[in-house]
Order: C-alpha cells, then sequence, then structure tokens
C-alpha cells in the first residue's frame, strides 16, 4: 500500500474509533456534533485512502488543498478504475455528511435512536468498505477491548 494510503487509512481508524469512544461516553455535553464530525472525518480519509489505493488522485492539478467530501464520494462511486461504493452506501455517506454540515456549521437535534442508526449504519459500512478495498478486518485494528464489544453486536 503507498505510504499516503496508509497514513489516510491511520487517520481514518482513528477517527472511527474516537466516534466510537465519544458515543459511548456518560456526558451528552457535545456527544451528538462530535459523534458525526468525528464520522464523517473516518469517511473522509477512507475515502482518500481508497481513491489513491485503487490508483486515483486526490489531488487537481496544480492544487495544493486534496478534493473535498463531495468529489471523493462521486468518485467512489462513479469512476470505473475507482468504483467502490453502491448507490445505497452513497446516500448514507451523503446522509452522514449532511449531519455532520449542521452539527458543524449551525444547530441540530437528532434523536439518540436515531444517532444510533447513524453511528451504527456507519460502523457497518466502515467495517465493509474495509474488507473490500484494502482486505483488512476492523477488528483488527480496534482496541482489545473495543474488538470485544464489536465482536458482541455492539456500537
Amino acid at each position: 500500500m503507498k505510504k499516503e494510503a496508509r497514513l489516510l487509512l491511520g487517520k481514518a481508524i482513528d477517527s472511527l474509533v474516537l466516534s466510537i469512544e465519544v458515543f459511548n461516553r456518560p456526558s451528552d455535553r457535545g456527544r451528538v456534533s462530535t459523534v458525526l464530525i468525528l464520522l464523517d472525518h473516518a469517511f473522509e480519509m477512507f475515502l482518500k485512502a481508497s481513491i489513491l489505493h485503487k490508483g486515483g488522485k486526490i489531488r487537481k492539478p496544480r492544487e495544493k488543498q486534496t478534493i473535498g467530501f463531495d468529489e471523493c464520494v462521486r468518485k467512489a462511486f462513479s469512476d470505473g478504475q475507482i468504483r467502490f461504493l453502491s448507490e445505497e452506501e452513497t446516500l448514507l455517506l451523503q446522509t452522514i455528511n449532511s449531519l455532520r454540515d449542521a452539527a458543524q456549521h449551525h444547530l441540530i437535534d437528532v434523536s439518540e435512536p436515531f444517532l444510533y442508526l447513524q453511528a451504527q449504519a456507519g460502523l457497518t459500512l466502515f467495517r465493509d468498505l474495509l474488507k473490500l478495498v484494502f482486505g483488512a478486518e476492523l477488528n483488527a485494528n480496534l482496541p482489545e477491548r473495543g474488538s470485544r464489544f464489536w465482536k458482541a453486536g455492539g456500537l
């Protein structure tokens, strides 16, 4: 695996683990926004790592910044050389990104069941895509206690 892809994948997993930790913490202060921001960041880093791993580019010519979340999703869904997202997966990622946008830039009111549904769906998608794109198991990348909890079916 290319070094940049490996580093981005590491950041993605770090953000995913932190989103799980925040989801499970006892305090509600900033919890919803932080879970959504970290989950969204995990997917942006994962998408960039995947695009690079599959031979694509995440920078436009003469640009300093890498492409953003939306363009990463478009490449992962519609670029024939890179494609690894289904329509349903694309919609889930767009939903998570929209919720993150609301949480980060304005206000958001999300019920606990809805947050759980989005977080669990995101975690499951991350696990599935990690296996599909990189041939890696999520459990091998989680802290020991987290791995036991994931195997038990929890978030």
